[in-house]
């Protein structure tokens, strides 16, 4: 005789649990930024101290994409551009 497996308990108990976490909402934690005092108050094993890291590395993974740098060039050229185009404005009202 085969001896019979045993199945994990929970079964339909677990995904009633999986749905109703799903409905439930969630409570927002504040955390602190990576390095700033606050974050280095936090005790070692805290766990906002590590979503600060996550929260830092996925900041640094999306922000770095050539397309963000891009952007962000764009705009720091298209800011320039607009600020001497309202200077030059300005000195040709003074000289006027």
């Amino acid at each position: 005789m085969k001896a019979e497996k045993s199945r994990p308990a929970g079964g339909q108990a677990a995904t009633q649990n999986n749905a109703q976490r799903k409905s439930t909402p969630t409570t927002r934690v504040y955390v602190a930024r990576l390095g700033s005092p606050e974050w280095e108050e936090l005790p070692a094993a805290d766990p906002r101290r590590f979503a600060a890291v996550v929260r830092a590395a996925e900041a640094w993974r999306r922000d770095g994409t050539p397309e963000a740098i891009a952007a962000r060039l764009r705009a720091e050229l298209d800011d320039a551009d607009l600020l001497k185009r309202h200077r030059n404005e300005l000195l040709e009202g003074v000289r006027t």
